[in-house]
């Protein structure tokens, strides 16, 4: 049985939360996906269907402050070692992402970076924020370790 909420229902303090530039406030409630169902891949899909608008929104960020931090080729040059970092933990999050970029293609296509890469590059992207910090694996992390003497 599926509850109905009402509009006003959810987390009135979402309002208060900080958003960092670019991504977009934060819903009172989250959004039901429904049950998932499938492949890894089909996953995916269904998630980047149902939610595409903030999988381009969130993309979007993560692409323009990657370029703007590394360059556009170094960031095109890491993907692939992220992928094989993420491949050899688990080849199905691999298939999951790419369920996701094709699932949002048609968002995806609406983004100011649509052809810069694939859709599938920006949802990988998107995917490896946390190691980009400190652990970029070009020739611009030497100058990071430098800077924070490690």
């Amino acid at each position: 049985m599926q509850a109905f909420l009402s509009k006003d229902s959810g987390n009135p303090n979402t309002k208060n939360y900080q958003v960092s530039p670019g991504h977009p406030p934060f819903e009172s409630r989250a959004r039901f996906l429904g049950a998932l169902k499938g492949s890894w891949f089909d996953l995916g899909f269904q998630v980047g269907n149902q939610a595409g608008d903030l999988v381009r929104s969130v993309s979007d960020v993560w692409w323009k402050g990657h370029k703007e931090e590394w360059g556009f080729n170094e960031t095109v040059e890491a993907l692939p070692k992220y992928e094989a970092q993420l491949a050899a933990l688990n080849p199905e999050l691999i298939r999951f992402m790419e369920g996701v970029a094709e699932g949002a293609g048609e968002e995806l296509d609406k983004s100011p970076f649509a052809k810069e890469s694939s859709h599938y590059h920006k949802v990988l992207n998107t995917n490896i924020f946390d190691a980009w910090s400190y652990r970029h694996p070009t020739p611009t992390h030497d100058k990071i370790r430098q800077r924070i003497d490690l």
